[in-house]
Order: structure tokens, then C-alpha cells, then sequence
């Protein structure tokens, strides 16, 4: 998690956070484990914000004394503490200046930022029932969440939550939007901490000297920085300008000193001065800017895929030079230099234009859609062939993705996202760089919300259909994201899209991502408990997808998940009965008939074979024997031609103990 004035990067990721969750007022926590936790019921997970809070330490932009002493004073009176302010303007920040503890004022003899906790927004509708019961300090920072997403009595709830003497050890800390706040006002009877925009000066000082150049903090003074921020500047806009000054070369004289401030600004300004020249220049050549727009697309890509990438751009033609324009043609390097600005010497191994000029590959696209917009139908039907199956650029996808996330990013008018689940249903692989595209850009922001919405929608519209014959690329995508980074970052929302995704029609295009969604989610003993208790909680909701998932968590053939439990259910009755309560819901869904009678032949090689516990699943085996008797294709699965000794005596041995 990086802190942000709201959701601009303004210090380093923090390495390896750790995820783990707590039970709210309604919602129970069955394992937590590696960077993931699995849950039955609404509860949100949460992370440390150690390495945030250090930092804030040494980078934040003074507020206001009257609008920081109001902080203070909502910090000491209250355990619920609500910062609010126009969209962007340094909340987050704030509310991290007073968790970090750096201010004397703020200083509390029952709190240590030590234990602090950021709790990840991981639901579909902002619920105060998610909230952790666990004593300690929270930070939920509802970003830019739409008001109209926000109930209208979550002010009382909030209230009631820090009100109840059960959570007497527990503090809540709040950033909201001003017209989020005035949605609360009337239910929430607490005073709130308002803070404007800070000085843009005073963020890039902050952030020059957390980037170990303070002593260019003077460079703002001078042209052509000294007009490139206003008062109304955002702060992730100071951010920018202070990161492209603290990356800058140093300057060998006041004449060289000039050119760098140039090159400052121009990066400030995403580079449209350089690019401007750079596609209006007059001897340019379609070849050269193919390259260059190639090698922005694909950054980190071998000289002869940058090469087939911009011919493709150019047309299939071009792929096959005739040998007369090869012999006219430059060394492809010699090219390549002049297009990116390596010096001679330095290896071109991997062509990235960023090496010379930082950020600039990111800012190529955004600046084609805003002047060149006739081309942009053939830059997409171009960025989707270089994808494909067939695509010279497919192993490239992460790059790829990125420069679209960054592209839909700053066209959130472009309608993008459309875009990118109709490339999913021309060509099956392209659903890898769909899934990829939507999990990046499902963030706080306005296009984070509208996937999350689009991407849950396209579940349960999966779920109410009763066949395939149409297209189904779309529930594929949504498939593909929860076997993906999206269970890492919304577990609880995986879970929702996997419940509506299983309960749809057969599909090997949906469920075969779905059933890998499963196993991803099953890394240990506790979180295949968790599953099974959450797939058994399904069963009056989503019937088929309560059976579809008992198969694969039951399944010994389909990883160690069975094993786990029917090892636990030897000395936990509870577990036992949570075994025996899947296979009755198998017994209950036609869907998987067929399903649940190989299920019970894998059952029975896989105790003589060890991969299964013996007693526990005679036991289990058992009453599903008495259970099938009215059930000829079920029962048939007892039944077997084997003529191992092992296997019928294990067939005998359930038999009389389901006579019972």
C-alpha cells in the first residue's frame, strides 16, 4: 500500500504486507494465511501501515494550525475521528500524520502507532457490519467512494459501532469527501476535522527533501517551473512536478542548468512538448514513429519484437521487406538509438524509452488519443493483434497492460473497459490481458468503481441464465480476475463473483478459471475449511455453485484440500459434520450428478492408495451409501469390477457400517 495525497503514489510500496481479518457484527473468520484471508460471511480484512507511517514522518505538507488543531482536538475527544475535504486534497495524508504520532500534540498514553491497521475496502456496498471487533486503531479511508454508494444511515452506524462498550479498545480513524460527510451529516451527531488544499509549494519541499533533494527546492523559482503550479493545483500534481525535479540530471553549468529545467517541465507535462515535435517533425519517417510508438507500448522488449511490433502496426506487408529495402534500410539499432536516445555505447539488450526520458513510454498513448483520435480504432484493433494467440507481442502482456491501465486512466471517457471485454470475445487469450487490464484499474478511483460494479454484474447476469449458447466471454473475464491478483485484493468480492459464476450454466470457459479461483484460494488446512463452511452458506442462494464447489473441494485428485479436512474431521466432529453436510447438498444438485458418482470412485481408490484418511471417510462413505440406495447412478458408483482384494474389502467394510 503506498500513502498518497489520495491516489497518487507519493512514497515507496511497502514490501510484503501482511493481510489478516477480523470478525464484525455479523461475520466470522475461519483462517488466515500468506497475504490472504478467507472468510465466511462480511468482514474486512486489513494490513499494516508501518512503513506509511514512517515515512509521513519526514514528507507531509503543513495544514492549516486551525484545521490541524481541529484534528487534534476530534483525536482526543473521541475514538471515532472523521477527516473530511474536497476529492484529492491530502486527507489521507493527514489522517497518517496523526496516526504516525510525529506531532507532540497528538501523543495518547493507550496508543502506539505500532499497531495501527489500514482496513481494505473490500466489499460491494460500504457496510459498518464488516468493521473488525478487534481491539486496536483502524484506518478506513473511503477515498473518492461515491456518495451515492454510501447508505444513508452509515453516520449512525459508525456512531453506534464506537459507542458499543464491546469495542470500548477500539479507534476508528475516517477520510470521507465533503459530500460523503454531508450524506452522514444528519445520522452521524459527531463533529468532523475538515482540511483544505495545502500549499503546492510547501508539497513539493516535503516531497524533494523525502526524495534527498531539498537543496533544489529553488528550482521552482526559476522558468519555466515557476508557472506550472497554481494555488489550485492539486497536491498529486506538486507530486509529480517534485518527483521529475528530484529525477533529473545535475546540471554542469547555468547553460546545461537551463536545459534540464526544459526537460522538468516537459515531463511535468507528460512530456507533449517532446512528443508534439517528436510526431510533427519534418523528416520523419512512418517506419521511425512505428518504433517509437512500439516501443513505448512494449517497454522492455527485445530489439526484433519492437521491430515486428511496429511493422504490424504498419501493415502484414510489412512484416516481409523485399531484400532491395532492407539494403536501404539503417541498422536496426542504429534506429533504435535515435529513437530512444541510448548513447553508443550502452547495451540494447531491452528497448525502453524511459531510460532517457522517465515516464515518457506512459504518456505515448494518452498523447495519440488526445491529437491523433482518427487513429485510434487502428491502434486498438493493433494493441489486439499483438496480444492474440498469434500476437508477436503476447509474452509482453504486463507492459502492455499497464500502458492501457494508464491510458483508461486518463481517459475514463474513452470507454476503454467495453473495449477490452470485447477483445476477450474474439480471442481467448486476450481474456488473460482483460483479466490483467480490469484488476489494475480496480482501485478506488471512478473506473475502479465502475469494474467492480461491471465485473459483479457480469457474474450474477451469468448466474441468472439458464444456457451457454450465447457468449459467455465476459463471466470468463470476471473468472479469470478471481484466479488472478483480484482475490489478493478483494477476497470478500471474489468470493461474491464465484458464488454467481458457479451457479451459472456449464462452461469450461467460466468454470475451468473458477475451479482454479477455488484451489487458489485453498494454500492451507484452515482456508479449505473456510471455503467448504462459505460453499455450504451458499446453498439456499446459489445452489449449483454450493455443489460445484463441495466437487473441488472434495476432490483428492484435484489438490491436497480433501485430504486436509477429512484428516481434521479424525478429532473434530464439527469439521466431520461439515463433510457430511457437502455431500448432501451433492446429493441434492442434479447438476453434478455424474459428478458426485466418479467423486465417490475417487473416494474409494483413495483410501487404499493413502491419499485419504481410512475411518473418516468410511464413515462419511457410509451414510452416503445409505443416501444413494433410491439412486441408481449414484450407487452404481459402489459398484466396481475390480478385483482387488483391498478395494472390496474397503466396499464390504462401508457396506456394514451402513447398516448401522
Amino acid at each position: 500500500m503506498t500513502a498518497s495525497y489520495e491516489d497518487l503514489p507519493v512514497f515507496p510500496e511497502a514490501p510484503g504486507t501482511m493481510v489478516n481479518a477480523s470478525g464484525g457484527a455479523y461475520s466470522s473468520i475461519y483462517a488466515a494465511g500468506r497475504d490472504l484471508t478467507i472468510l465466511l460471511g462480511k468482514a474486512l480484512g486489513f494490513q499494516g501501515l508501518q512503513p506509511e507511517l514512517q515515512q509521513v514522518e519526514t514528507c507531509y505538507a503543513p495544514i492549516a494550525a486551525t484545521e490541524w488543531a481541529e484534528v487534534v482536538k476530534t483525536w482526543h475527544a473521541s475514538r471515532l475521528v472523521i477527516i473530511t475535504g474536497p476529492p484529492r486534497v491530502g486527507k489521507r495524508t493527514t489522517a497518517l500524520r496523526l496516526l504516525s504520532q510525529h506531532d507532540s500534540n497528538t501523543k495518547l498514553a493507550d496508543f502506539s502507532p505500532a499497531g495501527v491497521r489500514e482496513l481494505r475496502k473490500d466489499w460491494e456496498k460500504p457496510d459498518v457490519g464488516m468493521l473488525p471487533a478487534l481491539p486496536g486503531t483502524y484506518l478506513l479511508d473511503l477515498g473518492e467512494t461515491p456518495v451515492e454508494d454510501l447508505p444513508e444511515d452509515f453516520g449512525e452506524d459508525l456512531r453506534s459501532f464506537v459507542d458499543d462498550k464491546a469495542r470500548a479498545k477500539i479507534r476508528l480513524v475516517v477520510t470521507m469527501t465533503d459530500d460523503a460527510r454531508r450524506q452522514c451529516a444528519s445520522s452521524l451527531h459527531q463533529p468532523v476535522a475538515r482540511v483544505t488544499r495545502p500549499s503546492p509549494t510547501d508539497v513539493v519541499k516535503a516531497h524533494l527533501q523525502l526524495l534527498d533533494h531539498e537543496t533544489r527546492a529553488d528550482w521552482m523559482d526559476r522558468e519555466p517551473l515557476d508557472t506550472l503550479l497554481t494555488a489550485d493545483s492539486l497536491p498529486r500534481d506538486a507530486v509529480s512536478l517534485a518527483q521529475a525535479i528530484a529525477h533529473a540530471p545535475e546540471p554542469e553549468n547555468d547553460k546545461d542548468k537551463d536545459k534540464v529545467l526544459a526537460n522538468v517541465a516537459d515531463e511535468f507535462r507528460r512530456w507533449s512538448g517532446y512528443l508534439t515535435a517528436k510526431f510533427n517533425g519534418q523528416n520523419r519517417k512512418a517506419d521511425d514513429v512505428a518504433l517509437f510508438i512500439a516501443a513505448a507500448v512494449v517497454d522492455g522488449a527485445p530489439p526484433d519484437v519492437v521491430w515486428k511490433t511496429a511493422m504490424t502496426l504498419l501493415g502484414a506487408s510489412r512484416l516481409q521487406p523485399t531484400v532491395e529495402q532492407l539494403l536501404l534500410e539503417d541498422d536496426l539499432e542504429t534506429r533504435l538509438r535515435a529513437i530512444t536516445g541510448h548513447a553508443n555505447e550502452a547495451a540494447l539488450d531491452r528497448i525502453s524509452l524511459d531510460v532517457t526520458r522517465r515516464g515518457i513510454s506512459a504518456a505515448v498513448l494518452p498523447h495519440l488519443w488526445r491529437q491523433r483520435p482518427q487513429l485510434v480504432p487502428a491502434l486498438l484493433a493493433w494493441i489486439q493483434t499483438i496480444t492474440g494467440s498469434d500476437g508477436v507481442a503476447k509474452e509482453h502482456l504486463p507492459a502492455i497492460g499497464e500502458r492501457l491501465a494508464v491510458l483508461a486512466e486518463t481517459h475514463p471517457g474513452a470507454e476503454l473497459v467495453p473495449t477490452f471485454l470485447k477483445w476477450a470475445e474474439k480471442d481467448m487469450e486476450n481474456r488473460r490481458l482483460a483479466a490483467v487490464l480490469l484488476t489494475r484499474l480496480a482501485g478506488d478511483g471512478p473506473i475502479g468503481t465502475e469494474i467492480r460494479r461491471t465485473t459483479r454484474d457480469a457474474a450474477y447476469n451469468y448466474h441468472k441464465r439458464t444456457t451457454t449458447t450465447t457468449s459467455t466471454h465476459e463471466a470468463a473475464v470476471v473468472a479469470e480476475m478471481c484466479a488472478g491478483r483480484f482475490a489478493v485484493d478483494y477476497p470478500n468480492e471474489t468470493l461474491v463473483r464465484l458464488k454467481w459464476l458457479l451457479d451459472g450454466p456449464a462452461s469450461e470457459d467460466v468454470h475451468a478459471p473458477a475451479r482454479r479461483a477455488l484451489r487458489n484460494l485453498c494454500t492451507s488446512t484452515e482456508q479449505g475449511l473456510a471455503l467448504l463452511r462459505t460453499a455450504l452458506a451458499w446453498r439456499k442462494e446459489a445452489p449449483n455453485a454450493s455443489a460445484r464447489a463441495m466437487l473441488n473441494l472434495l476432490d483428492p485428485e484435484d489438490g491436497e484440500t480433501s485430504l486436509a479436512l477429512l484428516e481434521l474431521a479424525e478429532h473434530k466432529p464439527e469439521v466431520l459434520d461439515a463433510v457430511r453436510a457437502g455431500w448432501e447438498i451433492l446429493f441434492e444438485a442434479n447438476v453434478v450428478r455424474r459428478e458426485t458418482a466418479k467423486l465417490i470412485r475417487r473416494w474409494l481408490t483413495a483410501v487404499p492408495s493413502g491419499a485419504l484418511p481410512p475411518e473418516p471417510t468410511k464413515t462419511v462413505l457410509a451414510e452416503v451409501l445409505r443416501a444413494s440406495v433410491n439412486d441408481n447412478e449414484v450407487a452404481k458408483a459402489f459398484l466396481s469390477e475390480s478385483t482387488d482384494d483391498l478395494h472390496r474389502q474397503l466396499v464390504t467394510e462401508i457396506m456394514a457400517k451402513s447398516w448401522q
